[in-house]
């Protein structure tokens, strides 16, 4: 006879199939809480929490996965992007040291590290851990798009406004369409004196995204002549 639980856990592996994670997390919470000392449980509830932008949730049970001995990297780095998530950016780059100690060949974690630092303004480390990151990561990865973007933000809030545009336009060889990227190395051109650069790619981006207000902002600090603008998030 096939038990509550296990009907529970066949009921959520059909809603993850379909993309319904509220249902995923409905059965899962039902599932820790028959059964609170299920290890890989705990760990799938915090997946479905993440999914479903529950992070408290998530932080908590992380926590208690690894309170009950899980000891994956995978857990790790899933509650450190929790806590990054609830703002608790400490928290965050402690556990992200963590996984970089036992997978210190692993992108991701370098990424998380310095969007981390990123948000405490610590933009020296973030630039370290985004070119660590860059080093690492395999070609063809998604991830190198957003690696280019935050190390270009990065490089701007310190001033280097001539590294951040070489940044931005490696992103923009991956990803010529992003509105945030065409901003951001507008920005980096104007910040570097080449005003009329900087123009004429915002009247670029003017005409692929003509509704855009964030390019208007960005086009009248730009035209009033503004020395350095902060970079577009």
């Amino acid at each position: 006879m096939t038990s509550r639980i296990d009907s529970l856990i066949e009921a959520a592996a059909e809603y993850a199939q379909t993309g319904n994670w509220d249902g995923v997390f409905d059965a899962y919470s039902q599932i820790v809480e028959q059964n609170p000392w299920l290890v890989r449980a705990w760990v799938l509830f915090g997946n479905s929490a993440m999914h479903t932008e529950r992070f408290e949730d998530a932080r908590d049970a992380f926590w208690t996965a690894i309170g009950l001995g899980e000891d994956r990297v995978v857990c790790f780095q899933n509650l450190g992007c929790a806590l990054a998530m609830l703002g608790d950016y400490r928290g965050a780059v402690k556990i992200f040291l963590l996984c970089i100690q036992h997978e210190k060949f692993e992108s991701r974690h370098w990424f998380n590290l310095g969007s981390a630092w990123y948000q405490q303004r610590r933009y020296r480390d973030a630039i370290a851990a985004f070119v660590e990151a860059n080093e690492l990561i395999p070609e063809e990865d998604s991830l190198r798009f957003n690696i280019y973007m935050e190390l270009g933000k990065s490089l701007l809030k310190i001033k280097h406004s001539g590294e951040a545009e070489s940044a931005f336009s490696h992103a923009l060889e991956i990803n010529s369409k992003d509105l945030d990227c065409r901003l951001n190395f507008a920005v980096s051109l104007n910040n570097q004196g080449q005003r009329a650069k900087a123009i004429e790619s915002l009247d670029q981006t003017l005409l692929l995204f003509p509704d855009s207000t964030e390019a208007l902002r960005v086009q009248r600090k730009i035209l009033g002549n503004l020395l350095r603008v902060e970079p577009v998030s």
